[in-house]
């Protein structure tokens, strides 16, 4: 951390496009509704980490890499994250025009930690409407140039009810009318995965599926053991065995993840049986203490 916060500001505030934190935390967002799906799982972490390194100098970042994987690491749970996720991460974030790189170097002529400048976001709606030549677009939505005199029909105005029947996916319901699709409403489901569980595997599998299958294999071994444990002693267990294979990856090769994963689980939940069997001995131990003793004051009352 720097000793003097005013003159590391005013070393890098010129680079800044921004002038608050807020205008600088919106340009984000609005990059990222509409270019989140470029990134993978850990290099979208690897990117919103960076971001929270420009908010002192608005949009300027001067972490060095080791220094942002491992902060992903210790703060988003992302453990493995290596040096070239990052590099992939900042390729798509300059191809796009969202983040520009600085290189410096010392006097010597030694490279030193980067500057990472993000860009004010421009939006493809303002893109797309800027004029061509003859009277044509640059670029839409579909890829295609349309005429600035040209007339679209609205999907209502097709009244072709076998030309709507053959161009649309049948598990959507048409209008009686003729008027087009009627769009059912999107209604996402609950999981059942624990959130953190979730977020920790998200940054390693890009498939819901395999995440899912993770957490049944918690489940399978959690029921079979018959032991009565909290959600949350559950959810520690997973996390932990997860960090453990993660680990056991990077030693030897495992041709199983899951498979490994799983041995892993169930030999915690041993030790969990073990634990509760010397719990249950002990509580049978001091009750019999308490009769032994209850039953020695009786007989000197007795006598």
């Amino acid at each position: 951390m720097h000793k003097n916060l005013k003159e590391f500001i005013n070393k890098y505030k010129n680079y800044s496009k921004f002038s608050s934190l807020e205008e600088f935390n919106k340009n984000i967002e609005m990059f990222l509704a509409v270019h989140k799906s470029i990134f993978t799982k850990r290099e979208f972490l690897l990117f919103r980490r960076l971001t929270k390194y420009g908010a002192r100098v608005f949009g300027v970042a001067t972490a060095s890499i080791a220094t942002i994987l491992k902060a992903v690491e210790k703060y988003d749970g992302a453990i493995g994250v290596s040096e070239s996720t990052f590099h992939r991460m900042r390729r798509k974030a300059v191809d796009e025009g969202i983040l520009s790189v600085i290189k410096t170097t010392d006097v010597f002529g030694r490279q030193l930690a980067n500057i990472w400048v993000f860009q004010k976001f421009v939006s493809p709606k303002k893109q797309n409407d800027t004029p061509g030549e003859a009277g044509f677009t640059k670029k839409t939505q579909i890829g295609e140039e349309f005429s600035s005199n040209s007339r679209v029909t609205p999907l209502k105005a097709v009244n072709n009810k076998a030309s709507t029947k053959n161009n649309i996916n049948k598990r959507y319901p048409v209008s009686p009318q003729g008027e087009g699709v009627i769009a059912k409403p999107f209604v996402k489901k609950k999981s059942r995965i624990p959130e953190a569980f979730e977020n920790i595997l998200s940054a390693f599998f890009e498939s819901p599926r395999e995440i899912r299958e993770y957490w049944r294999m918690v489940q399978l071994y959690v029921r079979k053991s018959s032991l009565q444990m909290e959600k949350e002693e559950v959810l520690r267990l997973a996390v932990n065995s997860f960090q453990e294979m993660l680990l056991g990856l990077k030693q030897q090769r495992i041709k199983k993840p899951i498979a490994y994963f799983s041995w892993i689980f169930n030999r915690k939940l041993e030790v969990e049986i073990m634990n509760e069997m010397h719990r249950k001995l002990e509580r049978k131990e001091k009750e019999n203490q308490f009769y032994l003793l209850t039953e020695e004051r009786a007989q000197t009352v007795r006598s």
